[in-house]
């Protein structure tokens, strides 16, 4: 499934363009492709170069954005490998939402990686201790406002996991490591703000927006999970339910008074992460797909990215060790960072947000799994002719959807909640 473009930089009017591939590139989409590659290969210095444009899927696991794998190849040079995604929400969710499409994510890879990035330069930072932020290329945002366009980190043995498998371990530990760095590099810039981190992330995050618009499916959520809990323990889960406001609870998790706020990514789960191995062995693991970054408690975070990303066999052999871990790496990433950790978020503290977001994991797992574990035949588009944000959560339950909320369920009878 491939699309290739011939481009003659100094011949505007002979471009050739042969397509092999199922997915549709729209003519707009295919117009500003045609621009973005031919600014960034000029500015790269490719004069007489030839691109190759590789529509990928993401099996369900990618809702917003339209995806292509882009290779400039010219003779005696490297190829120049690119990323490029296309915001596919409409204006109306976008509204909805509060979302700012790729303003916020390009937000992230300009100013905040030039600020963190001379964070840990005066810190002097190890090498392997560093943040790892994918390259951004710059474009006319006239032309690329909807479009954002990064380094292909698939072309440098980067993969992104099976979102239907659970974490292990290793993965999670390193997991955990990176996002301590990151929730960790928002600190020092605290007393350096900018007027674009003030519009963009003093608010309550796109999260909050999306549950707030999905109340009404908040009934059809709710008799789903029902359904999903096995026998043994339905009864439990419908009084646990009937007796707490839990729309309002769940919102409440991103409206509450917080100890101590950092930048956290919004939305840290498998999807949202690309790993390789090394030839020595160890694993590395990068986030992306900054766009729902957001200031608000770290836990939200790690506990996201544990129920969304594990079973409950996992759970119940690592969930407490990769609590602590997570914690032990901030400590150790603020320190670094010449920021003491007792002052800025003690264990007690970090331990009291655990206590106050308790109830997360269930939550959100209810609302946000039938989405993460749904088929990719199943998987809701939402492109311009969508208008409805409640396909989002409207969904049928899969065998793997009831495998895991009934995992969460005994977890949280076993924590003595439910």
């Amino acid at each position: 499934m491939h699309i290739t473009i011939l481009f003659c930089s100094f011949k505007r009017n002979y471009i050739k363009i042969s397509v092999h591939s199922t997915i549709v590139i729209m003519a707009e989409q295919e117009g500003i492709l045609r621009k973005i590659i031919d600014v960034i290969a000029k500015d790269q210095k490719y004069l007489n170069f030839n691109v190759t444009v590789k529509p990928i899927s993401t099996d369900g696991a990618n809702y917003t954005s339209k995806l292509f794998l882009i290779t400039v190849s010219e003779a005696d040079k490297e190829n120049l490998e690119l990323f490029v995604k296309f915001n596919t929400f409409s204006e109306k969710i976008c509204s909805e939402l509060h979302y700012y499409g790729y303003e916020t994510e390009r937000f992230m890879y300009t100013e905040l990686a030039k600020t963190y990035k001379a964070i840990e330069e005066e810190n002097k930072i190890p090498l392997e201790n560093k943040l790892f932020i994918p390259q951004h290329y710059n474009c006319d945002l006239n032309i690329a406002r909807e479009t954002l366009v990064l380094e292909n980190l698939q072309s440098k043995g980067y993969t992104t996991r099976d979102r239907f498998e659970s974490i292990d371990w290793e993965y999670a530990s390193k997991s955990v490591e990176t996002l301590a760095k990151f929730h960790a590099l928002s600190i020092p810039h605290r007393g350096n703000r900018s007027s674009t981190f003030n519009n963009l992330l003093n608010n309550k995050g796109p999260a909050f927006y999306f549950i707030s618009n999905i109340k009404e499916s908040y009934p059809v959520i709710i008799e789903n999970a029902i359904n999903a809990t096995n026998d043994k323990n339905k009864e439990k889960v419908k009084n646990y339910i009937n007796n707490i406001a839990i729309f309002e609870k769940y919102q409440s998790f991103y409206t509450n008074h917080l100890r101590r706020q950092f930048i956290i990514h919004g939305d840290f789960r498998v999807s949202n992460l690309m790993h390789k191995v090394n030839e020595d062995g160890s694993l590395v693991v990068i986030p992306v797909d900054y766009q729902t970054i957001h200031m608000s408690s770290p836990v939200l975070d790690l506990l996201f990215f544990i129920f969304t990303g594990s079973d409950e066999a996992f759970r119940r052999q690592y969930y407490d060790q990769l609590i602590e871990h997570y914690y032990k790496e901030l400590r150790r990433a603020l320190s670094q960072l010449h920021v003491d950790p007792d002052k800025v978020y003690s264990k007690k503290d970090f331990e009291s947000d655990l206590k106050e977001f308790s109830t997360f994991g269930l939550f959100t797992s209810m609302c946000v799994l039938p989405l993460i574990t749904v088929e990719a035949e199943d998987a809701p588009e939402m492109g311009e002719e969508v208008s409805d944000i409640h396909s989002f959560v409207r969904l049928n339950c899969t065998p793997r959807y009831r495998e895991r909320w009934n995992g969460i369920v005994n977890d949280y009878i076993r924590w003595g909640i439910l």
